[in-house]
Order: structure tokens, then sequence, then C-alpha cells
């Protein structure tokens, strides 16, 4: 049996992780929405929307738009090998498009992960990446459309 005051503080801490688990939802929907808009704003595609059923059902992308699957991740600090299972991730989700995984940490202008072979065909058939700014991201979308 547990005292009461160990329970208190159990529950305190549940409602805190709880809070975090919030905070966290919502700074990840804040930077879903900013990349939305961005996308709009740099590609024209009027139409674009957050992929609301990710919630719900897994390996789906945040945002699609024509030949690219979108994954988001907004963190305030990430470890390479974190990095490396958000990529591994948007693979896992991309289902025949090309993957680009964009992610901001705190203090940092947002990071786009693609594969290098979306930038040369000379590297077609590795799994080499390149990570690149927003406004390059868009370049190569553009040039691809």
């Amino acid at each position: 049996m547990i005292s009461r005051v160990t329970f208190v503080k159990l529950m305190a801490a549940s409602v805190q992780d709880d809070n975090m688990g919030k905070f966290s939802r919502s700074k990840g929907a804040a930077f879903e929405r900013f990349v939305v808009n961005e996308i709009k704003d740099h590609l024209g595609y009027k139409d674009v929307r957050r992929n609301l059923s990710q919630y719900q059902v897994s390996d789906q992308a945040d945002i699609v738009i024509p030949d690219w699957s979108v994954e988001c991740k907004r963190y305030a600090t990430a470890t390479p090998s974190q990095i490396s299972e958000f990529w591994d991730q948007c693979v896992g989700s991309a289902n025949g498009l090309n993957p680009v995984l964009i992610y901001k940490l705190d203090r940092r202008d947002p990071i786009c992960r693609v594969f290098l072979s979306v930038i040369s065909q000379d590297f077609e058939g590795t799994d080499l990446t390149a990570d690149i700014s927003m406004d390059g991201w868009f370049y190569l979308v553009r040039e691809r459309i």
C-alpha cells in the first residue's frame, strides 16, 4: 500500500507528464502548420493540408504533395541517432513517393533530409542522404515539376 503523500506525488507527476505531452503535440502540430504554409507560399500548392489521419493510422506521412511524402519533426534537441530514427520513419511512410524529413531544433533553422539521388542521378541506388535548407528543398521540388 502506498502512502497518501506518495500517491499525491505520483498523480502530480502524471499530470505534469500529460501536460508535457500536450505541449509537445501542440509544438509538433504548429510546426506542421508552418511547413504547410511554407509549401503553399514557395511551391504554390494551394490545397496542401496536414494529414490528420496520421494520428490514427501508422505509416502515414504528415503532409503529401505530388511526388513527395513529408515528415515533420520539431524538438528542442535531437541526437544524430534520433534524427536517423526520424528518417527511417519518414522512408517507411513514403509509400513510393520521395521522402523528405523536415526537422527543426530549438534556435536552429529547419533542415530537410532527402536521398542524395534526388539531387544527382549519380547516386541512384544508394541510401546516401543530404541535409539541405528548406529553400534548397523548394528549389529541388520546383526543378522536378
